[in-house]
């Protein structure tokens, strides 16, 4: 089911009207150019691109009529609040601890230098981290690597 966001803007209100009333020519948004994050998300794809052990994509919002359907229906965003690049790690665990491999999820949300997450994206990331994932704010590339240390930190004790 899709969720109105508290505020939508009166475009995602037209198309969810046209959605729910079957329609299937959505109103596109504006094109807005490169985004102050927009940076942050180049660093941080450079980043995983040099991570073998890495499967990590954008959490992008979109609608899209796949093949075989007759409607658009909701792609991307995991809830409300869910992070801008979503995936797994794969870890190999120690000898002591069986020596299997486990994917360890990944939730990164970046954000600008002046970026503040909202209220629902600090309780996905609570949530992740409570629950075992790698989990953090990049502002920068660099602040992946620090990411993944402190898990790191906090699984080894």
């Amino acid at each position: 089911m899709t969720r109105i966001k508290d505020k939508p803007s009166k475009r995602e209100v037209r198309n969810l009207m046209t959605f729910y009333a079957g329609g299937t020519n959505m109103e596109a948004p504006r094109t807005r150019g490169r985004q102050p994050e927009s940076d942050v998300n180049d660093e941080v794809a450079r980043w995983r691109s040099r991570e073998p052990d890495l499967l990590l994509e954008r959490n992008k919002r979109r609608l899209a009529t796949p093949v075989g359907y007759h409607q658009p229906i909701m792609l991307g965003w995991l809830v409300d609040g869910s992070s801008d690049w979503v995936g797994h790690k794969t870890i190999v665990i120690t000898p002591a601890m069986v020596g299997k491999k486990i994917a360890v999820p990944v939730y990164i949300e970046d954000k600008s230098k002046s970026g503040v997450l909202s209220e629902a994206q600090e309780i996905f990331l609570d949530n992740a981290r409570d629950a075992g994932a790698i989990v953090g704010v990049a502002r920068s590339g660099t602040d992946c690597v620090g990411i993944v240390e402190m898990w790191w930190k906090r699984m080894i004790g």
